[in-house]
This record gives C-alpha cells, sequence and structure tokens, in this order.
C-alpha cells in the first residue's frame, strides 16, 4: 500500500490564505550540533552550537487584494503550511524577513518568513 505524498501545499499566514505558486522550502530550524572527536579519533560525543530559527519560504501569487507592505511588516504572526501529505508545518512568532522580490511578468512575490522552530502535526 503505497502512501500518497505528493500533490498540493496551502500557505496561511494568520489564518489569511495565500495563494502558493509552488510547493514551500520548510527549514525546521531548531538546535544545530557539531560531533566531538577525541585525541583518540573517536567520537566523544555532540554539542550544541546555536539554535536556528524556523523558516518557510517560497513563491506566492501577487492577487489583486494582496498589501505588500502590509505582509512585509508582519511581525509575531503565524504561519501554518497544510502539506501535499496532510501534515501541517507550524512557524510561530514568525516575522517576514524576506526581500519579497516581485516579478512582473508571472505576478509573483518571493518570500520568507523566520520565526521559532517549525513544528509539525
Amino acid at each position: 500500500n503505497m502512501e500518497d505524498v505528493g500533490g498540493k501545499s496551502q500557505l496561511f499566514v494568520n489564518s489569511v490564505q495565500y495563494k502558493l505558486k509552488a510547493n514551500p522550502t520548510i527549514t525546521p530550524g531548531g538546535e544545530s550540533r557539531s560531533v566531538i572527536i577525541g585525541v583518540d579519533g573517536v567520537m566523544h560525543g555532540t554539542k550544541v552550537d546555536a539554535t536556528q530559527p524556523g523558516v518557510i519560504s517560497g513563491v506566492i501569487t501577487d492577487a489583486s487584494d494582496l498589501d505588500i507592505r502590509e505582509l512585509k511588516q508582519l511581525k509575531n504572526a503565524t504561519v501554518k503550511v497544510i502539506k501535499a501529505n496532510g501534515k501541517n508545518a507550524i512557524l510561530t512568532n514568525a516575522c517576514f524577513s524576506g526581500t519579497a522580490e516581485l516579478s512582473g511578468d508571472e505576478g509573483e512575490i518571493a518570500f520568507e518568513f523566520q520565526g521559532s522552530p517549525v513544528k509539525e502535526i
């Protein structure tokens, strides 16, 4: 029995749905670790280097009702992606962190949000 994992994702920012042009990129964030190798050449453990932010980025359609200035000013937002496999990726305490590059030909906007590490439910 093969599981369905392909399909379309949906993007919501503070419960408002945006029109995704392609599947977004989700970087979970959280602790980044380094391996500790002893003088004996054996791994002795790991150490936490830093806590990385969660990131959700992609491309949305520049719809007539979309206010790009308002989108860029969002802080403390909740960003949710409903993935094609039915799982939700949720980014909390998020702010718009990208440059919001616009494409006139395709009517699209590149977006990026960063926040607390992504939770998947």
